[in-house]
């Protein structure tokens, strides 16, 4: 079975890497680092695309469709150095 390469997507002013619960990697996938850059909060688990837009699975039943995923909340902005 072939693993898919994480994918990127963006929603209103969240960023989703969809393919990977690891924030480590979705971070090197978007090329940034809490050191140089801001959001508002990070949240990683199982999504799934309802409606054209992805929305949190449920983790006690996931649907069959459920990916693993990070979502970085709120626009990532860079950090203003002092």
């Amino acid at each position: 079975m072939s693993q898919r390469k994480p994918r990127v997507w963006e929603q209103g002013t969240s960023t989703y890497v969809i393919g990977t619960e690891d924030t480590h990697v979705a971070l090197n996938i978007l090329g940034i680092s809490p050191e140089t850059h801001c959001w508002t909060s990070t949240h990683y688990g199982s999504f799934v695309r309802r409606q054209g837009m992805w929305r949190s699975a449920s983790e006690l039943y996931p649907p069959k469709d459920a990916r693993p995923g990070v979502c970085f909340v709120g626009r990532i902005r860079t950090k203003e150095k002092s």
